[in-house]
């Protein structure tokens, strides 16, 4: 059995000669006692840095290095280098073995920190133990600043940490405006007051590297705002003055802000902000300017506002109405009818209104409404509204023309009514069209009745030659006034009576005219328009209805006599 305090033997890979036996050897000869030390160079790493670690004490052959990390054990090889060939194994790690033994650790990082161990083996088959320990520095970092808070109220305590990655750990100083106030990483002062706004600055230095890191913040200490007030160079505007509203502070560092009617400002071409916008001014003030305004002070712990100013503007009068609605430059009343006259303006404040009827002041009516109650003719005329402002001192006016007219109407879709001279105008029309028609009826009638007796006087004086009879016309033939007939033939000459009968109708019936009996009811008239061969008389006959003074023809046409010309 082995011995525990042994050292296991590590199975080699053949090598040629001297090479294997002493690598055999080396398994079972104990490690000497010679001095042999690992030194950095340079004396520290510094992380993305290269060092070297160097074998110091050893002044023999060597014929293998193997470097381990920690401790010397399998587990914890690093690699092996053969001196004869050269080569290490693993050979493809960042770690490289040099010719002398010496181990390159290349690119530098904290965890490269550490304690490294080396096996020598010699030429006679010694194994030369040699440790060492390799620091690793960095930093430091930029300081990282807590808490982050910015603006402190006065009477506050201000309480601040500064961390930096280092190795080894940094120092830190604080300054504040550039004066050291602490060599510590935390920093405290209570009860600040505005003397402690400023820049506070946090430095972390590595005495090991040299080097050294800082932070700035801008710590603000504030009072708590106070209420401002708010003040105009003007309380009685009038439309297109100037104005200026003054936010009154006496806190200094605080940032101004404007709201019209509860909401934020939004300036326009007529608005200017100036000493650091506690000023505005309103180049010209319109009506849409009226209304409530505040200012707001804030600095970064608080913020106040003013009581609100409320804004009138002062305009008009302008835009005058009056109604109803005039048609064609009037307004119509009835008789005894009612009607409101109602005058409106735009004019802040209200304005004043006084009534004129035809030149004369009303003095009972000083509102915008004239109510006439019951319409005389005496209230047709011209009507005048007058609006007046006390403030802008400004008037303006309107009439219009009232006509008060009868109650009669003529029908129609919009029950226009009618004076009485055109509707006597309009019957004596129609009574000049009425003689028309009958005169033209009468000559008509005139003219066919005397081309009918004449022609029915040949007819008959002919057939009396022929069959030697008598020719007696009808007793009933109308006698013109003022009209013969001539005499026809050698025989006796026919009879007229020189005057019509006294009766109260008379009609033109075919060529004819007749006289109607007084007889009411229905009568006939006979036409004799020829006489036949035989003697015989072909009577065409029409039926008239007498009623009352008007006479009905089968025709359907009404003739009064006396507008015929009849006696």
């Amino acid at each position: 059995m082995e011995s525990p305090s042994e050292p296991q033997c590590r199975t080699l890979s053949p090598w040629r000669g001297l090479l294997i036996t002493a690598s055999i050897l080396s398994c079972w000869i104990q490690p000497t006692s010679a001095q042999v030390t690992i030194v950095p160079n340079p004396p520290f790493g510094e992380v993305n840095h290269n060092v070297t670690l160097e074998i110091r004490g050893f002044s023999g052959q060597a014929l293998f290095y193997t470097w381990y990390r920690k401790a010397v054990a399998e587990p914890n090889r690093i690699t092996r280098y053969t001196v004869e060939t050269g080569e290490q194994e693993p050979a493809g790690i960042r770690e490289k073995v040099l010719p002398n033994g010496s181990l390159l650790i290349p690119d530098l990082t904290l965890s490269d920190t550490d304690d490294y161990h080396v096996t020598i083996v010699n030429s006679r088959g010694d194994i030369i133990l040699g440790q060492g320990n390799l620091a690793v520095y960095d930093g430091p970092d930029t300081p990282m600043i807590f808490p982050t808070a910015l603006n402190y109220p006065v009477g506050a305590t201000i309480e601040l940490n500064c961390s930096a990655e280092s190795n080894p750990p940094a120092q830190f100083t604080w300054l504040i405006n550039g004066i050291q106030m602490a060599s510590t990483s935390k920093l405290s002062i209570a009860n600040v007051s505005l003397n402690h706004t400023g820049t506070y600055t946090c430095n972390a230095s590595n005495s090991v590297t040299g080097l050294s890191r800082s932070k700035d913040i801008n710590i603000t200490v504030s009072e708590r705002t106070i209420k401002p007030y708010l003040m105009a160079n003007r309380t009685n505007m009038i439309e297109n003055d100037a104005l200026a509203f003054t936010c009154g502070t006496e806190q200094e560092g605080v940032d101004t802000l404007w709201f019209f009617n509860e909401k934020l400002l939004i300036l326009n071409e007529r608005m200017v902000l100036s000493m650091k916008n506690r000023t505005l001014t309103i180049l010209t003030v319109k009506r849409e300017n009226a209304g409530s305004y505040e200012c707001e002070i804030r600095n970064p712990i608080s913020s106040s506002r003013s009581d609100p100013f409320i804004l009138h503007v002062n305009y008009g009068p302008e835009n005058i109405k009056v109604g109803p609605n005039p048609k064609k430059g009037e307004v119509e009343v009835k008789i005894k009818g009612s009607l409101t006259l109602e005058c409106h303006v735009e004019s802040y404040p209200p304005a004043q209104y006084r009534w004129q009827v035809n030149g004369t002041k009303i003095p009972n009516f000083s509102n915008n409404t004239y109510v006439i109650k019951h319409a005389t003719w005496e209230d047709s005329g011209k009507y005048t509204c007058m609006a007046t402002n006390n403030v802008t001192n400004l008037s303006v006016s309107k009439s219009i023309r009232i006509k008060v007219i009868a109650e009669q109407y003529i029908g129609g879709s919009n029950g226009s009514s009618l004076s009485g001279g055109a509707i006597t105008g309009i019957v004596i029309v129609v009574l000049i069209g009425v003689i028309l028609i009958g005169v033209l009826i009468y000559i008509q009638c005139f003219r066919k009745a005397r081309r009918i007796s004449k022609y029915q006087l040949s007819e008959k004086n002919q057939s009396a030659h022929k069959h030697g009879e008598d020719i007696i016309m009808n007793e009933n033939t109308v006698h013109l006034p003022g009209s013969a007939l001539p005499a026809q033939g050698s025989g006796s000459s026919p009879t007229f009576p020189e005057e019509l009968p006294k009766s109260s109708y008379q009609v033109c019936d075919q060529g004819e005219a007749r006289t109607l009996s007084e007889t009411k009811g229905e009568v006939k008239m006979v036409s004799k328009d020829e006489v036949p061969a035989d003697g015989t008389e072909n009577r065409n006959e029409a039926r008239v209805e007498v009623s009352g003074d008007m006479v009905w023809r089968g025709e359907g046409l009404l003739i009064p006599v006396s507008i015929l010309g009849f006696q």
